[in-house]
């Protein structure tokens, strides 16, 4: 069955359609948020991102399901503003998702679901050098930058700060996702670069690939697997190794 529909989706026209009361009220968001804006303090405007109206849906009904929220996002888009005799499907179906076209949007999803739900907990302890996760900006920066990229860091009263730098998602050509390890202290640079480098200063602890594969979809527990194995995997493969090079350091501050 389809319906004939001749002006923009209203929502009569919703309320008609062969879907849950959920996804009314999902379709029904999007809707409403067609003309929302993002402001700067300095009053420039920007225009919401698929990803932003992802996220605000999601505050708004808690749906746990982003998933479903991404396919009815394709829908409305596809659907959302249609001209006289077109006609719609009247079910949703979910979708696959797009990494490749999509990746800005699933990129943006990820991050708001990241700062969310992981943001300044702690995934490892060595020794005291407790290892914390964090964002680079935040999602609405995040947005407006067009620029996703999650870090952990470390909080010790001995050891130096570091962060390690990745992204949400793998390489599309690769299905790897790099971590760079970075120093952020002066000395510890000079002392890494001239004992595990080529000499002088290097603030590159390593930079390293992680085996990962996207998601398999958007849905709440799938996230929470999907973020909890790629922190184990950082850990496991780029943290662990590197513990001994700052019980080196503090043991040659030690000595001066």
């Amino acid at each position: 069955m389809k319906i004939s529909l001749n002006s923009l989706l209203t929502e009569a026209v919703i309320d008609n359609l062969n879907i849950s009361k959920m996804d009314k009220a999902i379709l029904k968001s999007f809707h409403l948020l067609r003309g929302e804006k993002n402001y700067l303090p300095s009053g420039k405007e920007f225009n919401l991102t698929v990803a932003d109206k992802i996220m605000k849906v999601e505050e708004m009904l808690n749906t746990g399901d982003y998933q479903r929220l991404y396919s009815i996002s394709k829908f409305y888009e596809k659907y959302g503003n249609i001209l006289f005799n077109d006609v719609v499907p009247d079910i949703i179906e979910d979708i696959d998702i797009d990494f490749v076209g999509d990746r800005e949007v699933i990129e943006g999803i990820l991050h708001s679901f990241f700062y969310k739900n992981y943001r300044n907990k702690e995934i490892y302890n060595y020794k005291g050098n407790s290892w914390v996760l964090d964002t680079m900006l935040t999602p609405f920066e995040a947005s407006l930058e067009e620029s996703f990229g999650l870090l952990i860091q470390n909080n010790s009263e001995v050891y130096p700060p570091c962060s390690i730098f990745f992204d949400s998602l793998p390489n599309k050509s690769t299905n790897k996702i790099g971590a760079d390890f970075i120093i952020q202290d002066d000395e510890f640079a000079e002392f890494n670069g001239e004992k595990y480098k080529d000499g002088g200063y290097d603030e590159t602890i390593n930079s390293d690939w992680v085996d990962f594969n996207y998601p398999k979809d958007l849905k709440d527990e799938t996230l929470r697997k999907y973020f909890n194995e790629l922190f184990n995997k950082i850990v496991n493969k780029v943290i662990k190794p590197n513990d001994y090079k700052f019980d080196e350091f503090l043991n040659y501050m030690n000595q001066q």
